[in-house]
């Protein structure tokens, strides 16, 4: 029997191969379902989190939303940062790199200034991850 699935390079399999486009806080998920909206082949992934969290709220949060891409039927992933909240770009690559070597790319609003209103470049990165499916 043929295993029609997608098989990972840290070992996980799935049936699925979603590319992720995932808010790292409450504030930025209107961007963060733009993108998935504008770019076919992705799946927006809520997170009502990220902000005024306590240290045991916020490592849960992490472990939660790691375990989420590092799962099999991800291919990757695109986090929408706003760039203010608790779980920082560093931490969230660090705790999914622990768990896997899938592709993340992370983007922060405010270092980008107002990447939804630029459409050459809204599509750019979850494209890119996209198109590598």
């Amino acid at each position: 029997m043929k295993f029609k699935g997608y098989r990972r390079s840290d070992g996980s399999v799935g049936v699925r191969n979603h590319v992720v486009i995932l808010p790292g806080c409450i504030c930025s998920a209107g961007a963060a379902r733009k993108i998935a909206a504008a770019v076919e082949g992705t799946t927006y992934l809520y997170n009502p989190n990220g902000c005024a969290q306590n240290s045991e709220d916020t490592a849960l949060t992490l472990e939660i939303l790691s375990g989420m891409i590092a799962n099999g039927n991800v291919y990757g992933a695109l986090i929408v940062g706003l760039g203010c909240e608790i779980i920082q770009e560093e931490t969230y690559l660090n705790a999914i790199r622990q768990k896997t070597d899938k592709p993340v790319y992370y983007i922060s609003i405010q270092k980008r200034r107002r990447p939804c209103k630029d459409r050459s470049q809204r599509g750019t990165i979850s494209r890119e991850a996209a198109c590598r499916c």
